[in-house]
Parts: C-alpha cells; structure tokens; sequence
C-alpha cells in the first residue's frame, strides 16, 4: 500500500488509511482524540516485521541484532547511519499511540465527565475574568434604545499552574529481534494508565474539594464547599446523609438560594450528575433508576407513587478513587460539574518520536524512543453549581 501511494505520488494517502484505521479519524472537543471505527488493532503489528519491510536491509539488519552476532567485528549499516528507519518510527508511533490512548481514556476514569476542557496557550497561573451578563434587563429594550452589551466584569477567578507528565518508551534491537511487540504494548499501557492515575487524582481532589484552591477576587484560596464563603457569599454544603429521594431534593433546594456573582439571577442547573464513593454507589442507582417510591404515614397507611427523580436528568459517578481522595465513604456531591470544573489544558496526550541513528544508538542499542505527555491543571471557577452532602 505504501509502494503503490508512492507510485501514484501521493503517500499521504497511505498515512491517512493506515491513521483511520486505527480510529483516529475526528477530534473530540476540538482538543483530544476520540476513536472512530477501529478496524486495525495494535495487536494485529509485528514490530520485528515493520521494520524489516519498512526499513531498508531490515532483514540483514535484524538478523545483524540477533545476541549470537555481538562481539563480531561487523559495523552496522544501523550504527553508521546509512539506513533510514522514518517509515518503520511513523507507523510503530501510531501503534503505540493507539495502544496508549485506550489505556489513557478508559471508561473507569471520571475526570473528563466531571471536568470541561479548556485549551490554553498559559503554563502559569491564570486570570479569568468574569462575564458580565445583562441578566433580565435583555427583557426589555426600548424603542431607538441600545442593546446591552455583554463584557468583562470585574469578578476574577486564579486557576493553578499547569501540570506536565509523561513517560519514553524506548524500542531497542533486542526488542525487534525477540519480536517483543506484546511486552512493548504493555509498557505503553502500563505508563499511560499510570498518567491517567494522576490526572484521575488531581481532578477528584479539585472536584471534590481536597484541595483549598478556590480563589475569588485576589482573596485567599478557600474550600469549594462550605456554608459560607468570602467575595461572593453562598452555601452548597449539605448535611444530609444520602438515603432517598429527600436528600436528594435537600441538597437541589441550596441552589434556589445561591445567585450568579456575574448578573444577580439565580443559579440554574443543567444536566446533573450525583459523584459517590463506592460504599453509596447501588444506594444512589437504586434511588435514580427507581419506578416507584413507597411513603408510610404515622397511621401506617402506604402510599404508591412513581419516582419522583424521574423526570430529572441525572447520571451517577463513582470509582475506587472517590473514597480515596475523599477519605469519605459517606460523602456525597450533585450538581452540573462542567460549569464548575475546568480542565486548564496545554496540550492533550500527546506521542513524539525520536529516531536513534546517533551516539545514544550506539550506547544503548536503541532503534527508536517515543515520549508520551499531556499537561494541565483541574481549576474551581465557580462551585456555585456543585452541592456536597454529608460532609
């Protein structure tokens, strides 16, 4: 296939079938990947294969890496430069790529459902402004009268600095030769989940209050969750423990009396989404997911009616992690996490190449090195839309 795009000069046809096929053929959010149909797997590779068709005199070359030949006086063509090994690293760094992206994005990770991702060129801390809304003013304009403008308003919120972290996956000659393809994956998983761990943990201490980081109007950081709170007054801190339906309506009723610092109007929620500790998970399922709900009255008389969380969109989230940044089994958050959680981003997950043809070639037998990074910081910018119960 790439001897027939190279005929018709046009190799990045070649490039874009092979990047398809191994999902990657749209973004998501405009700044991380998202996996279309897969028809080509990491695991369907032979890595010793790639690189003796892919790499010119790759068959004399890997034969040259068997551990038999060190010790010979033979100079590699490898060693002295002479071979371009470009098409072997491109199609062994989509591979590795792939693999290393659903190990990243596994589905028991929740940080990218509680969080927004917010591209930014900033690597230190951030200014974000406020925005000032015309709020119910826009109601009405009168005759040969301007329309409010919508701007900047003087509330600020400080985000922290960005985080980078990452791994270099080097592919050695003894590697290739040994066809090491599956243990080269593994690795490549193995340190992408280990990067997801971390982003997992920084998110949830951000999302679920761990961290004192909240900044408002140049005041100090302070708790995302508390019964007050300076520069912007409200309380989303609930103190019922999650049993039914009630505690539920408990915790959306503190939103009824929280307002947006920006036009005054009360906050509005959107889709919502319930976070619990595992310990809570099947109590918060069988709660949302009820048909009917039974209520007894003091003259033990049973009354049938259907659920009254029905007609509320609501998702439930829970992982391991939960009660493990919490410290909490009990603990329990509602609300609309995306308008208050952000994921201040650099870059998303990100693979680069590195082809050894020079001194560290020599020194450490290594044909190729792909380095694996993200960076990016969680941030509270308004935690008006987030209640925690049973503190």
């Amino acid at each position: 296939m790439l001897e027939a795009a190279r005929r018709d000069n046009n190799e990045r046809r070649f490039w874009t079938d092979l990047h398809e096929g191994l999902g990657f053929g749209s973004y998501m959010n405009g700044d991380s990947w998202s996996r279309s149909q897969v028809t080509i797997r990491p695991q369907d590779f032979s890595i010793r294969e790639l690189f003796e068709e892919f790499v010119p005199h790759g068959r004399e070359l890997v034969r040259s890496f068997s551990p038999r030949k060190h010790g010979r006086s033979e100079v590699s063509l490898l060693e002295a430069n002479a071979v371009d090994t470009s098409a072997f690293s491109n199609i062994s760094g989509q591979i590795f790529f792939a693999s290393t992206l659903d190990a990243f994005n596994s589905p028991e990770f929740i940080a990218d459902r509680l969080t927004r991702t917010v591209q930014t060129d900033m690597q230190e801390e951030e200014k974000i402004p406020g925005i000032s809304l015309p709020g119910d003013v826009a109601e009405k304009i009168g005759e040969n009268q301007p329309y409010p403008e919508v701007g900047l308003s003087e509330e600020w919120v400080m985000t922290p600095e960005k985080i980078k972290e990452g791994f270099i996956l080097p592919i050695s000659k003894e590697a290739i030769f040994g066809d090491r393809t599956g243990l080269l994956l593994d690795r490549a998983s193995t340190g992408a989940r280990m990067m997801a761990i971390n982003k997992e943990k920084r998110v949830l201490d951000e999302v679920l209050g761990v961290n004192t980081s909240y900044r408002r109007n140049g005041g100090a950081a302070q708790a995302a969750y508390g019964n007050t709170h300076t520069n912007g007054d409200f309380d989303n801190l609930a103190g019922a423990a999650l049993q039914d339906y009630s505690d539920i309506e408990a915790a959306l009723l503190l939103f009824d009396a929280i307002t947006d610092p920006g036009t005054g109007e009360l906050i509005s929620i959107g889709a919502t989404q319930l976070v619990v500790p595992t310990a809570l998970l099947f109590t918060a399922r069988s709660i949302v997911n009820a048909t009917e709900v039974r209520n007894t009255t003091n003259t033990n008389t049973q009354t049938l009616s259907p659920n009254p969380l029905a007609p509320t969109p609501m998702t439930v989230e829970s992982n391991s992690y939960v009660k493990d940044r919490s410290s909490s089994a009990t603990a329990w958050w509602i609300g609309d996490f995306k308008r208050a959680f952000t994921y201040r981003q650099n870059w998303p997950i990100t693979t680069e190449e590195e082809r050894e043809t020079g001194p560290r070639a020599f020194s450490h037998d290594t044909i190729a090195r792909f380095k694996v990074s993200e960076k990016g910081v969680p941030a509270t910018e308004e935690p008006r839309y987030v209640v925690q119960g049973n503190s």
